[in-house]
C-alpha cells in the first residue's frame, strides 16, 4: 500500500509544475486591468512597455514577432509630431470559462502626417480584437491581434468626370 502511494506520489512530481489556475472572474479583472495599462503605454508612444505586452508566437510556417511590429510602429509614432494613438474600449474584457484565455475589443484612432513633405495630420480609425493568453509566469501577454480599419469617405473626394454634385432643390423656392 505504501508502495502505491509512493508511486503515484513520484508520478505526480515527475508530471512537472501544476498549471496555473485561474478563476474567470479573476482572469477578466486581471486582463481589463492588463489591457488599460497596454493603451495607456500605446497612448503615451512607450513602444518598450506596449511592446512587452505581445507574445511573440511560432507557428508551422514562422514566426509571427508581434512586439517588433509593435515597437516599430510605436517608435514611428514617437517621431512624427502629429502622432497619436486614442483606443475606445467596448467594455471589459472576457474571459475563458478556464480563465486561461480572454479577449478586449474596441476601436483604436491612429494619427500621423500625410507624407514628410506634408505636415497635416490623417486619422485612421479600426475595431480591434486583441485574444489574450496567460502565460506560464502568470502574465497575460496578447498572442493575436485583429484589425478591420474602418472605411471613411473624404469630404473632398473626386467626382466623376471632375464634375461637382447638383445642388439638392431649394424647397422654399418656387417652382
Amino acid at each position: 500500500m505504501r508502495l502505491a502511494i509512493l508511486a503515484v506520489a513520484l508520478l505526480v512530481a515527475a508530471c512537472g509544475p501544476s498549471p496555473c489556475v485561474v478563476k474567470r472572474a479573476d482572469a477578466t479583472q486581471t486582463v481589463t486591468a492588463t489591457d488599460a495599462a497596454m493603451r495607456e503605454a500605446f497612448e503615451a508612444r512607450d513602444s518598450a512597455t506596449a511592446a512587452a505586452f505581445f507574445a511573440d508566437v511560432s507557428a508551422t510556417d514562422g514566426t509571427a514577432r508581434f512586439s517588433e511590429a509593435v515597437r516599430t510602429s510605436l517608435d514611428a509614432l514617437k517621431a512624427d509630431p502629429n502622432g497619436k494613438v486614442q483606443f475606445r474600449p467596448a467594455g471589459e474584457s472576457v474571459a475563458s470559462e478556464a480563465g486561461d484565455i480572454a479577449y478586449t475589443l474596441g476601436e483604436v484612432d491612429w494619427t500621423a502626417s500625410s507624407t514628410p513633405e506634408h505636415e497635416y495630420p490623417i486619422t485612421r480609425s479600426a475595431t480591434y480584437l486583441y485574444i489574450w493568453r496567460l502565460q506560464t509566469d502568470g502574465s497575460w501577454k496578447v498572442v493575436q491581434a485583429v484589425s478591420q480599419e474602418i472605411p471613411y469617405e473624404s469630404p473632398y473626394r473626386r467626382y466623376e468626370n471632375g464634375a461637382a454634385p447638383s445642388p439638392a432643390p431649394n424647397p422654399m423656392s418656387p417652382m
